[in-house]
C-alpha cells in the first residue's frame, strides 16, 4: 500500500521542481513511435487544448518510448509545434522519441532517473537501380535525416559534426548527465493527481492469441 501511494503521488526529489500531472494537462507517448501512437498523441493534445478554453496553463507531453518511425515522428512534431505552452517530461526517450523532445520548442524536463539515447537513423529503400528510384528515394531520406539532426544539434547547443560524432556508436545519457550535455533543461519530480491515477484507459490488442482489452491508469507513473 505504501509503495502504491508513493507511485500515485510521486517521489519527491530534493530541491527539484514538482510537476503535477492532471486529467487536463498531460498527454503521453508510451511505446513505439508509429502512425497509431502519433495519431493518439495528436488527438489527446487537441482535446487538452479544447479543455484549456483559451487559458494558457502548461500542457505536458510525458515520454516513455524506444523511438520508431522517422516519418511519423516528424509529422507529429509539425503538429505539436502549434500547441502553445507545451513542454516535454522524459522518463525514457530513444531514437525518434529523443528527436521529438529536441525539436519541440518548450521546456525539456527529465525525471531524476531519465534516460536519453540517440543513434544513427537506419532503414531501407527499394526501387529501380542505376539512376532510378533508389537514388531519388535515398536522397529524399538523407535530406530529412540531415535536417532532423541539424535541428537536434542546434537545440542541444553543439555542431552537427559533434552530434554525429556523439551518436556514431549510440549516445546514452542518464539523470543529471542529460542536463550537463544539453539534451534537457531541468530535472523534475513528477506526481499524478488522484483523479488522473484513478482514470482508466482501455486499448484493444490484436495478436496471435486473439483480440483482448488492456486497461491501464492514465497516470504514466503507474504503467
Amino acid at each position: 500500500m505504501l509503495v502504491m501511494i508513493a507511485m500515485i503521488f510521486g517521489l519527491q526529489i530534493a530541491n527539484a521542481k514538482n510537476i503535477m500531472l492532471k486529467t487536463y494537462n498531460v498527454c503521453t507517448i508510451d511505446g513505439e513511435v508509429d502512425g497509431y501512437s502519433m495519431q493518439q498523441a495528436k488527438l489527446c493534445l487537441f482535446d487538452q487544448v479544447i479543455k484549456r478554453k483559451g487559458r494558457n496553463y502548461p500542457i505536458y507531453l510525458y515520454i516513455n518510448s524506444p523511438g520508431g518511425s522517422v516519418y511519423d515522428g516528424i509529422k507529429f512534431i509539425e503538429f505539436a509545434k502549434t500547441i502553445k505552452n507545451l513542454h516535454t517530461v522524459t522518463s525514457f526517450a530513444a531514437s525518434m522519441a529523443a528527436a521529438i523532445v529536441e525539436q519541440l520548442p518548450g521546456k525539456r524536463y527529465v525525471v531524476e532517473s531519465g534516460i536519453f539515447m540517440f543513434h544513427r537513423a537506419s532503414g531501407s529503400v527499394s526501387g529501380q537501380i542505376e539512376s532510378g528510384e533508389i537514388e531519388v528515394r535515398l536522397k529524399f531520406w538523407k535530406d530529412i535525416i540531415k535536417q532532423s539532426e541539424q535541428n537536434q544539434a542546434d537545440r542541444i547547443g553543439i555542431t552537427l559534426k559533434q552530434y554525429k560524432d556523439n551518436i556514431i556508436n549510440e549516445w546514452w545519457l542518464y539523470g543529471t548527465s542529460n542536463i550537463e550535455q544539453g539534451v534537457a533543461d531541468e530535472v523534475v519530480s513528477v506526481t499524478c493527481s488522484s483523479k488522473l491515477a484513478s482514470d482508466v484507459k482501455t486499448e484493444t490488442v490484436n495478436d496471435i492469441f486473439g483480440t483482448y482489452e488492456i486497461k491501464t491508469s492514465k497516470c504514466p507513473l503507474l504503467n
